[in-house]
């Protein structure tokens, strides 16, 4: 997490503590170190549970808070201008498929994390074809034939799963 130019970042009361940025905090120059994985989710409670398990060991990882805000966005594409490497994730919903459509736009090369079709059929309990698409097209294909929501939350112990194996 980059720190604000003017200063030390805030107290926080452990290291694991999530951190708010203001649009403000985030003027200036920061950088990260080349090919940092960072994860983006839009539910506060991925966040809250990360920072408890796997807490340090926990890959970077952005939290939306709902619909992106323009620190998350300006955040998001300063990390993939630093080259970062993305992957981001929201509920499979209408306002989710907006988020991730944002945070592709503010990072054009990122990826998505666990916002596939195979992953939207596991949770229909229904297994994918060798010959299924599994992009966000797909998925949003699949989302559209059958009106049933996916959120964060029902994924979480996949997510914290991968949060953890997967810190650099």
């Amino acid at each position: 997490m980059p720190r604000p130019p003017c200063g030390p970042a805030p107290e926080r009361p452990s290291p694991t503590e999530p951190l708010w940025l203001s649009l403000r905090s985030l003027t200036g120059t920061w950088s990260v170190a080349p090919a940092t994985s960072v994860f983006v989710c839009e539910n506060p409670t991925v966040l809250e549970a990360a920072a408890d398990e796997p807490g340090p060991r926990c890959t970077a990882l952005i939290c939306t808070d709902g619909m992106s805000s323009n620190a998350a966005l300006d955040l998001v594409s300063g990390l993939a201008a630093a080259t970062a490497e993305i992957a981001v994730r929201a509920d499979v919903d209408e306002a989710g498929f907006v988020v991730v459509d944002q945070l592709l736009s503010a990072a054009p090369g990122a990826t998505t994390w666990r916002c596939d079709a195979k992953t939207y059929l596991g949770h229909l309990r229904m297994t994918a074809t060798a010959d299924q698409p599994s992009g966000l097209d797909a998925l949003r294909g699949l989302y559209a034939a059958h009106h049933i929501p996916l959120h964060e939350e029902a994924l979480l112990t996949s997510l914290l799963d991968d949060l953890s194996r997967l810190h650099r």
